[in-house]
Formats: C-alpha cells, structure tokens, sequence
C-alpha cells in the first residue's frame, strides 16, 4: 500500500477541515483524515478538526488509497422486473439527474 504525502498553503484563515475538504473531496471525509491524524499543521501531528490554520502554516495530509476507495455493489439477480444488489449501507442507490 502507497501513501503519498501532500502539502498545501492555506491562503486565508481558515479551520484546518476547509483546509483539507478540496483535497478529500467531503468535509466528512476530511474530518476523517484529521481524526484518524493523517493531518499535520506545520510538522505536529493534528487530530482537532477545528483548529485554525493561517496564511504561512504549512498544512501536510498523508493520503492512504484505501481512504478514497469507494464501494462496488454486486448485481446478486436480475430479471425484466427486479435487479437484487448487495451493497454497503449508506450508498446511494437512486439515479442522479444528469
């Protein structure tokens, strides 16, 4: 498994979640990554999601593939009528509109 580490200037005063939210791509994701101390704010280790972050700190995220990795459901059955999937909870399963 590869981590990569990444880095980013915050450009205005901010809470270390906006910092990181672009980068994971949800602000529930991001809280996941400052809580499981995957966050460092200028070299020390930070798991308060809430702290504030200025213009000059520097703000690294090491990034574990399996964070981002999203779920595949499995077509269990199929029929003119019914599709029977198997899915984790909390995927969304409707269609989006376009």
């Amino acid at each position: 498994m590869k981590v990569r580490a990444v880095r980013i200037l915050p450009r205005r005063e901010s809470t270390l979640v906006e910092c990181v939210r672009h980068l994971a791509g949800s602000a529930k994701r991001a809280k996941r990554l400052v809580n499981e101390g995957l966050c460092c704010v200028n070299g020390l280790r930070e798991t308060f999601y809430r702290k504030k972050v200025k213009p000059g700190d520097v703000v690294s995220v090491s990034l574990n593939p399996l964070v981002f990795a999203k779920p595949k459901p499995e077509i269990l059955y199929r029929d003119r009528h019914f599709v029977v999937v198997s899915k984790p909870p909390f995927l969304n399963t409707t269609l989006s509109k376009p």
